[in-house]
């Protein structure tokens, strides 16, 4: 700021009529000092950002500090390596970004009436939880058709997408819905539904869709690397879970999942 005051208050001297200088050499010494100060101090800067990137193009230890697409293009990365395009119909596992929770869903379902006197849904739980080898974990994506579709076969899922998400184990459909979750009055319950009801009058409750957090859209979803905001369609709010409170003994103790 000291710099940048003191060369206004010179070019503003050199103005000066007693100083003698025509308008050509005023700007001769505008641009010299444009160059001198900001140009190649500016070029000098980056080519030493060009010259680390070059140099350290393999990947280490602080990978995880850097974007998924910046890792993506380092030499020896596993996420590069181990990142697969995500087809429709995949079995896929759901981690949350923050608190590395796996969406989860199991046969229990919410009780009739919460501790603070609130009525739920009753419907199947839908949590979060660390146990990363429970197969209440497996979600199969799918397209936002009611029934299926052989020519999506082999498609691969493109953030942006609208899709739904099957709960693998008991063969339902993941919603949210105008019901209040069990922690948080003001957000939306999540839980899972019979097949029969999410192919028909429910259709339209399970349908989401893949909002990019760190990508374009239209950009494959990529398994370790996709960040993307699970959006609820017709609700227009999005999936979210915390760690602050769990759920109680009828919840099993694991994180609750809402949509606010």
């Amino acid at each position: 700021m000291c710099v940048g005051t003191a060369v206004v208050w010179d070019l503003w001297t050199l103005l000066d009529l007693k100083k003698g200088l025509t308008i050509r050499i005023f700007i001769k010494h505008f641009y010299a000092r444009l160059l001198g100060l900001i140009v190649y101090p500016f070029a000098l800067y980056l080519f030493w950002f060009y010259l680390h990137f070059e140099i350290l193009n393999k990947s280490g230890p602080g990978d995880s500090f850097m974007s998924a697409d910046f890792q993506e293009t380092l030499g020896d990365s596993p996420l590069a390596r181990d990142a697969k395009e995500v087809q429709y119909h995949d079995i896929i596992t759901i981690k949350h970004k923050d608190t590395g929770c796996l969406l989860h869903s199991h046969p229990y379902t919410y009780p009739l009436r919460y501790d603070d006197g609130r009525i739920s849904s009753q419907g199947q739980q839908v949590t979060c939880m660390h146990d990363f080898t429970d197969t209440n974990n497996h979600w199969e994506i799918l397209p936002p058709t009611s029934v299926g579709d052989s020519k999506v076969l082999g498609r691969v899922v493109k953030q942006g997408d609208t899709f739904r998400l099957r709960h693998v184990n008991t063969n339902g459909y993941l919603l949210t819905h105008d019901v209040a979750s069990p922690l948080y009055p003001t957000n939306e319950e999540f839980q899972v539904i019979e097949p029969e009801a999410g192919d028909a009058a429910r259709f339209n409750d399970t349908l989401f869709r893949l909002d990019p957090f760190d990508k374009r859209k239209e950009s494959p979803l990529k398994t370790k690397a996709s960040v993307v905001k699970v959006f609820h369609v017709p609700t227009i709010v999005t999936m979210w879970t915390h760690n602050d409170e769990l759920l109680p003994d009828w919840g099993f103790n694991q994180q609750e999942v809402n949509a606010s």
